[in-house]
């Protein structure tokens, strides 16, 4: 199953020094695998029918869902705009502890799929701008992720937020 990552994207592959790894899809940041060290076992789902060439969001892995779960109006796109667009790799690191990260980010005014007709979200309202920076790093037997939403303008950024 590794090698579907590759049949139609380029995938995002971290590796610490002791052999834990991850991918991650560049359309919509989402990490499509998690294998820890001494594992060869991925750890994450993606479905057999995921769409891995950016046509649309990939089902299963770790996707991100902003600004909102499901779509409470018909306008808005499915669990938000971050999970359906290319995200842009800023870096790759390895510490030297041996964790191996990576950095994505995404900021709304390059935001060209899934944006929604009208709102808040909309390409034809310009008072909101924000960047989404996932960051993924992965040793041993943990991979830890964390999105960090930035404001890049003064109007104040409402969407729900949930966690579990």
């Amino acid at each position: 199953q590794q090698q579907l990552f590759l049949k139609t994207m380029e995938t995002i592959r971290i590796e610490s020094k002791d052999g834990a790894s991850a991918e991650i899809h560049p359309h919509g940041a989402t990490v499509v695998s998690w294998i820890p060290s001494g594992s060869t076992d991925n750890r994450l789902f993606v479905s057999s029918s995921a769409k891995l060439d950016g046509s649309k969001a990939i089902r299963g892995g770790i996707p991100l869902v902003f600004p909102q779960f499901g779509q409470p109006d018909k306008s808005y796109p499915q669990h938000g705009f971050l999970r359906n667009n290319l995200w842009t790799l800023d870096e790759q690191t390895t510490s030297e502890e041996g964790a191996a990260s990576a950095q994505l980010s995404l900021e709304l005014e390059t935001v060209v799929n899934s944006r929604g007709d009208t709102g808040p979200w909309s390409a034809a309202e310009t008072k909101y701008d924000c960047k989404a920076v996932l960051k993924v790093t992965v040793k041993g037997d943990t991979m830890t992720t964390s999105l960090t939403l930035t404001n890049l303008k003064g109007e104040t950024l409402k969407f729900p937020f949930q966690t579990q």
